[in-house]
């Protein structure tokens, strides 16, 4: 009885999941919908009205830069941060942990207006540009790239690690080269995915700071589907498709596991002593 119970809980669970998706891909596949249960008919002229207009693969490239240069602003910050809290001070571990959620708990909308009312009055022209956008939405992210990397120096005992190759006689170059790195990929590939997707929906900071000036995907996705509704549903069709894709590169790349990078320390025993 209580299997069963689970199992009818799972698929109310899924059908809550998936009817929206799903309902999304009809509708943006569809010709006519709105006085029947099921469309009147399917078309791709939709999508081929999107792919053609210009603006879309503008926005899409602002987009792409944007998630690219949050992931590599995010990583920079945050990996020499945690890699001093992992190896020296594990004190400040609560301090850094309080410290990166302070963006994920302020709602975007305060934070934007308080970035406007920082920058707009200085004379350095930063403000409504795409170099604002990059840093403010970096705020957003860090949380999210923290947790992913420490878990992973954890994981993979970062420390250990370390201070193992140091008793080898490897230096600092050859241990983020050959060690470091290789162990905490996964979950900086697994971070930048996340980021990403994060990013190529924020639509608050990119509408507030820079709007129409440097378009991104859910600005233009906004502009459009107070026209064509049916837009809406297939930039997000597009989306899920781009992210998936995404999601696929990453992960083919493959875990890479402490041992093999442990036992090659070990192989290179001689030349580090």
């Amino acid at each position: 009885m209580v299997k069963i119970i689970g199992k009818i809980f799972l698929i109310l669970i899924l059908l809550y999941i998936l009817l929206p998706i799903l309902s999304s891909v009809i509708f943006a596949f569809s010709t006519k919908w709105d006085t029947t249960i099921l469309p009147e008919g399917f078309s791709i002229e939709t999508f081929e009205k999107v792919i053609t207009n210009p603006d879309f693969w503008l926005s899409l490239l602002h987009s792409s830069i944007l998630s690219v240069s949050v992931i590599f602003l995010s990583v920079i910050l945050i990996l020499p941060a945690a890699l001093a809290v992992e190896l020296k001070l594990p004190q400040f571990r609560s301090f850094l942990e309080l410290f990166s959620i302070f963006p994920y708990a302020i709602p975007p909308v305060l934070l934007a207006l308080g970035i406007i009312q920082v920058f707009a009055p200085l004379p350095i022209p930063i403000y409504g540009t795409p170099l604002l956008l990059i840093l403010a939405v970096t705020t957003l992210v860090l949380p999210f790239t923290y947790r992913t990397i420490d878990n992973a120096l954890q994981a993979t005992n970062a420390k250990q690690l370390i201070e193992a190759a140091l008793t080898l006689g490897a230096d600092w170059i050859t241990i983020m080269q050959k060690i470091l790195f290789p162990n905490i990929l996964t979950g900086l590939q697994n971070g930048s995915l996340l980021v990403a997707s994060l990013v190529f929906g924020e639509f608050v900071f990119a509408n507030l700071l820079v709007g129409t000036n440097w378009i991104t995907i859910p600005v233009w996705t906004f502009k459009v589907s107070r026209i064509d509704g049916k837009i809406g549903s297939v930039l997000a069709v597009i989306n899920f498709v781009f992210v998936y894709i995404l999601s696929s590169l990453l992960l083919s790349k493959g875990e890479l596991g402490g041992i093999p990078i442990v036992s090659g320390v070990k192989r290179d025993k001689k030349k580090f002593s």
